[in-house]
């Protein structure tokens, strides 16, 4: 298993532990494990997968993409969507794809799940 799987398959695990105290969860577990669906933002690769809750989505840095190890949490909060990311690798290349992201409209954002969930995986 790549470290970058293993990433996505930890971050159920932590979202869901952290629920109770962290704002962005709300109180409820998310698992997000649909897909992946192979994207570019900001010019560099990025693995995107789908949340149980229909509405979130987790971006993955790809092999290969000097973001690593990095990733972007969007989620629905308020009626309106965020993005969150955390990561150690280039903050170029991290914050070329966030400006990307922060330029789709809410529209754009909810069908990032969607689009992870219709993703096949190894595709």
């Amino acid at each position: 298993m790549n470290k970058i799987c293993a990433l996505v398959l930890f971050l159920p695990v932590t979202l869901g532990a952290a629920a109770a105290e962290d704002p962005i969860t709300t109180g409820a577990s998310k698992s997000c494990t649909a897909g992946p669906a192979k994207k570019t933002f900001g010019g560099t690769k990025w693995l995107l997968y789908g949340c149980n809750d229909a509405t979130s989505a987790v971006i993955v840095s790809d092999e290969g993409n000097p973001a690593a190890p990095f990733y972007f949490f969007v989620f629905r909060e308020g009626g309106n969507y965020r993005i969150v990311g955390e990561g150690t690798g280039s903050k170029a290349a991290s914050g070329a794809a966030l400006r990307e992201l922060q330029g789709l409209s809410g529209r754009g954002l909810a069908n990032l799940a969607g689009e992870a969930r219709r993703a096949r995986p190894g595709r």
